[in-house]
């Protein structure tokens, strides 16, 4: 393959990861405290020579999360928890400690407060939190902006342990909200991060903003895969010149 298509193929393949990027956020839209998926086109030199020697530069696409904060939405239900600010709630999974901003919790048959997936949430001394509630009882405790949870007559339970990272940006996504730490990242207590009871936040991806990017994305696509064919139908003919 000549440099020229390497380059044209190369580009395509970034924009189809944007496309994925774009699909995702969309089937996201109701998911609470979803972080959309975004991507820059970055340049990087490839073990490719171009035809002067030197290393080939590549178009790529490299994947990030963007953190900022959603919408808060009122559910008027006791259990679900928003986290305003920078912050996430810590939580235990057979994977290891994990992350999450995902607020909309429940008790287990233990009466351990759990995320929708099950996984335990931690509090700040690294332990579940026991409420003993019943499924649908959530009215029975309050949680305070701090993540103080207790009982209607004031009885500690806990408190919810919410982090905060310097560079949040090198978390990793693990599906069903959560975020992995790299190995060295330290959790800070959140400083600046406050829970509002009875309220989620919801996605920060607008379907607007994802429908045009899609639009533009789909149509420079279109253009690399009629630049890979001029470049193509280029190289034919040189060839086909060249033998004469």
């Amino acid at each position: 393959m000549e440099t020229g298509e390497v380059t044209v193929a190369a580009a395509m393949a970034a924009l189809s990861s944007e496309q994925d990027n774009i699909s995702h956020n969309l089937a996201n839209l109701q998911s609470p405290a979803y972080k959309r998926k975004v991507g820059r086109f970055v340049e990087y030199l490839s073990d490719l020579q171009a035809a002067d020697g030197r290393p080939l530069t590549i178009p790529a696409f490299t994947e990030g999360v963007d953190f900022s904060q959603g919408d808060v939405k009122v559910t008027g239900n006791d259990l679900d928890l928003a986290l305003i600010g920078k912050g996430f709630f810590q939580v235990k999974t057979p994977f290891g400690i994990r992350y999450t901003r995902v607020g909309s919790l429940h008790p287990n048959q233990k009466g351990e407060l759990c995320t929708p997936s099950g996984y335990l949430v931690l509090s700040t001394e690294g332990q579940p939190i026991r409420v003993d509630l019943a499924e649908g009882e959530g009215s029975q405790i309050m949680v305070d902006p701090v993540g103080s949870v207790r009982t209607k007559a004031g009885t500690l339970l806990g408190v919810l342990g919410i982090y905060s990272f310097k560079d949040p940006h090198k978390l990793t996504p693990q599906g069903d909200g959560l975020f992995a730490a790299a190995p060295g990242m330290r959790a800070y207590p959140a400083t600046n991060c406050k829970v509002e009871q009875g309220a989620l936040e919801s996605a920060n991806a607008d379907s607007v903003q994802e429908l045009v990017t899609m639009l533009v994305t789909k149509r420079s696509f279109e253009a690399a895969a009629r630049a890979l064919v001029q470049v193509q139908r280029a190289r034919d003919s040189f060839l086909a010149a060249a033998r004469q």
